[in-house]
């Protein structure tokens, strides 16, 4: 019998409680109509083709966007590159805003300096 791991639900859930709570991250401050259209990027290294990763991590990333505006103003994606350094690239170009890995892609990717580890 195989088993899903979940460490990753919780792992993306501290990443949103991080985002929620990060100055600058939320749209809270901003009046009503002000709102632009916006997207948060979930960054994921796999070897896999993007559009079977994707519906894996579809539900978390729009559960962030509907979090991060009360408007629904901010899109969910998700981007799926082959490797950690290809990621730590488009982190340093603000094309993704936050990833979720195992230990040694995660540790590339803050060794490259392109993010930070929560």
């Amino acid at each position: 019998m195989k088993r899903q791991r979940h460490p990753i639900s919780l792992i993306f859930g501290i990443v949103a409680l991080f985002l929620a709570v990060t100055p600058g991250a939320a749209i809270a401050g901003q009046t009503p109509g002000t709102v632009k259209a916006k997207t948060i990027s979930l960054g994921f290294v796999s070897k896999r083709p993007q559009a079977e990763v994707e519906p894996q991590f579809r539900d978390f990333v729009d559960y962030v966007a509907r979090k991060l505006s009360s408007e629904s103003a901010i899109e969910g994606r998700v981007i799926v590159t082959p490797s950690a350094l290809q990621l730590a690239k488009l982190l340093e170009e603000k094309k993704v805003d936050f990833y979720t890995d195992s230990p040694y892609p995660t540790y590339l990717v803050n060794k490259q300096g392109a993010a930070r580890l929560l």
